[in-house]
């Protein structure tokens, strides 16, 4: 039973995460609400998730190529900045961890 409420739960992840990228044939659209900072924000949180979707086959896009807003790209920096930081601070425990 574990098990399968894991897989339910993986599909639902999965799900959200995949449904929020940016679609190609929607990239001349723009959204009603103008906040380009968030939303350039939020596709660099979920870049990983929409390059695995398209390693799979999925057609997703990487960024919303109808965004050509600074603010859009700055959301979208600021979020990659953060995964890098995160990442560097996941190496560091484990690197420290191992010699000490």
């Amino acid at each position: 039973m574990r098990k399968i409420r894991f897989c339910i739960v993986l599909i639902k992840i999965t799900f959200f995460t995949f449904s929020c990228a940016p679609a190609i044939e929607n990239a001349s659209h723009l959204p009603d609400s103008g906040n380009y900072l968030a939303l350039g924000f939020w596709h660099g949180i979920i870049v990983p998730f929409s390059a695995l979707g398209r390693l799979i086959g999925l057609d997703i896009g990487l960024y919303d190529a109808g965004k050509e807003m600074f603010s859009y790209w700055v959301g979208y920096i600021i979020a990659l900045v953060l995964y890098l930081r995160v990442i560097f601070f996941f190496l560091n425990i484990f690197w420290h961890g191992k010699r000490g």
